[in-house]
Formats: C-alpha cells, structure tokens, sequence
C-alpha cells in the first residue's frame, strides 16, 4: 500500500507543478485553459501563500510529489469553501485510483473537522463522469447543473455542482 501524505507547497515546486498542468490530460479540468509559464506559477504561489481563503498542498506518494490538492475560496463568514484537486499525468491510473480516497478523506476532515466549515462543494465539468461519478460515491450530493458553462475541445460542456454538509459527513463517519 502506498504511503500518501500531504505538505504546503514551496517555491522549488513551482517547476512541476507548471509542467502538470500544461499537460491537457490535466489542464482540461482546469478551470485555467492557459499554459501557464514560471511568472504564472510564480503569481499563484505568492496568491496562496499569502491567502486566508486558500489552503493548498502537494501530494507525496512515496516521497515522490504526485498531485496537488487544497480547499479554495474559502468563505469564513458562511463557512463554505471548494475542493480541488489534481494528479499529474505520469501517475498512472491505478495508483490515482488507490489514492483518490485518501485526497478526499484529507480534504474532508480539514474542512470539517479542522477548520469547522459548514459546506464543501465541487465544480466538476460533465465530460469528467468518471469523477463525477467517484464524488457521488463519496457521499457528495448534486446541487445543480451550470449549463454550458466551459468550452472545451470545440464543444460546450456543463458544470455539475456537487457537495456535502457537515452534518452528511459526521453522520457517514460514524458509520
């Protein structure tokens, strides 16, 4: 079983993660289309760093760095925020799936029972059903559909708005 941990994102990371994400295998469930170059990177990080309504991290299998994850546009005062998460593509899809519970228990319990938020919610485009499908599993529910809300590939495609209440998450936990 692979070892799955979590750290804050530093500067010497930068490199990678830029080359993750300009990799359409990512970049298309992004909600930035862009290649993104070092000053772009740059610009990120210092966002983040610096930001009380973003929490980012790198995620380490085996010591080696895989993905990024993190809850973003945090609302303090309403007590929601939205997950995020990606693996870059020389992971291969079998590790991604024996790692996805572990991102997402990661996230969960730091949203819910670190930083006592209310919602945690997801936008995930319709094209990607195999996740759509993973965060329904998960014990996320459909909130809504924005329709044709990205273009992609030519085509437009809608967003599926997905979340789970504290209350849903305490619930399952005990169980």
């Amino acid at each position: 079983m692979e070892k799955v941990t979590f750290r804050q994102i530093e500067k010497d990371d930068l490199p990678l993660l830029r080359d993750w994400r300009n990799q359409e295998g990512v970049r298309k469930f992004c909600r930035e289309y862009r290649l993104l170059n070092m000053i772009n990177q740059q610009d990120w990080f210092e966002r983040v760093s610096n930001s009380k309504e973003d929490d980012m991290f790198l995620i380490v299998v085996d010591d080696k760095p895989v993905g990024v994850c993190g809850l973003t546009h945090i609302n303090w005062k309403d007590r929601h925020c939205e997950l995020s998460w990606y693996l870059g593509d020389a992971i291969s899809q079998l590790k991604k799936v024996k790692i996805a519970p572990k991102i997402s228990q990661f996230l969960r319990k730091k949203g819910f029972e670190e930083y006592n938020l209310n919602r945690l919610w997801a936008e995930i485009y319709s094209f990607n059903d195999v996740m759509i499908k993973y965060v329904l599993r998960g014990g996320f529910k459909q909130e809504g559909i924005l329709r044709q809300s990205v273009f992609w590939d030519g085509k437009y495609w809608d967003s599926v708005v997905l979340s789970m209440l504290s209350e849903e998450y305490f619930k399952k936990k005990k169980m």
